[in-house]
C-alpha cells in the first residue's frame, strides 16, 4: 500500500484484530527517509476508539534512517504532541543505521534497541531503554514534554570498552538531566 504522504508498505500479512507484519515499511518526506525492514506490530484495535494507540509488541529486524543536510535552518515547533495516546509496552528493534547521505556507508549504528514508550498530549515517556552501541551498552530512560520550554527528564548510563595501546579498557558513565 503507499499514500500520498510519503508512507509506503510492502508485504502484508497479519489481521486489523490485533497482528500485523509488514516486509518493508517506508516512511519519507522531505530531505528524510526511514526504512523498516520485516515488521511485526501487535495492538489493541479496540483501544483506538478512545484516540490511543496501545501495542503490547512491536519489532522490526532493521532500521535504516536517511536524513539529508539542508541549508534550511531548523525550527523548534510549538508543540511535539501527536493527535492520539501511544503506547508500546515492548520494542525489539534490530540495528538502527543513520545516514546523512543516500548510498552511503551508515555514519553511526545502534544495535539491539529494547525498551518501551508512553505518549499522551503533555509528554513523551521512554522506559528501560537499552542498545548497544559501538563503544558499550546504553541504558536509560526518561521523559520530554511536549510544549515549549520541552522540560527533559531523563537518566542514563554507558558501560564502554575499548582497546587504547593494545589494551582492553572499560569505563562506566552516567548522566542526568533535569
Amino acid at each position: 500500500h503507499q499514500s500520498k504522504g510519503g508512507f509506503k508498505a510492502n508485504g502484508l500479512s497479519g489481521t486489523l484484530l490485533g497482528q500485523i507484519g509488514m516486509r518493508q515499511l517506508v516512511v519519507r518526506g522531505e530531505g528524510w527517509r526511514v526504512i523498516l525492514q520485516d515488521v511485526q506490530l501487535q495492538f489493541q484495535p479496540i483501544a483506538l476508539l478512545i484516540g490511543e494507540l496501545k501495542v503490547p509488541s512491536l519489532s522490526a529486524r532493521q532500521i535504516e534512517i536517511l536524513s539529508l543536510p539542508s541549508d534550511t535552518p531548523l525550527a523548534v515547533p510549538g508543540s511535539l504532541g501527536l493527535p492520539i495516546g501511544v503506547s508500546v509496552k515492548q520494542m525489539n528493534l534490530g540495528p538502527l543505521s543513520l545516514l546523512s547521505r543516500e548510498g552511503a556507508a551508515p555514519d553511526f549504528i545502534v544495535k539491539d534497541i529494547e525498551g518501551g514508550l508512553e505518549i499522551d498530549a503533555r509528554h513523551l515517556q521512554l522506559r528501560s531503554l537499552r542498545a548497544r552501541l559501538p563503544y558499550g551498552e546504553l541504558a536509560g530512560s526518561g521523559d520530554i514534554t511536549f510544549r515549549k520550554p520541552y522540560l527533559l527528564n531523563a537518566q542514563a548510563s554507558l558501560d564502554a570498552s575499548t582497546q587504547l595501546s593494545g589494551k582492553s579498557v572499560r569505563a562506566h558513565f552516567t548522566a542526568e538531566a533535569g
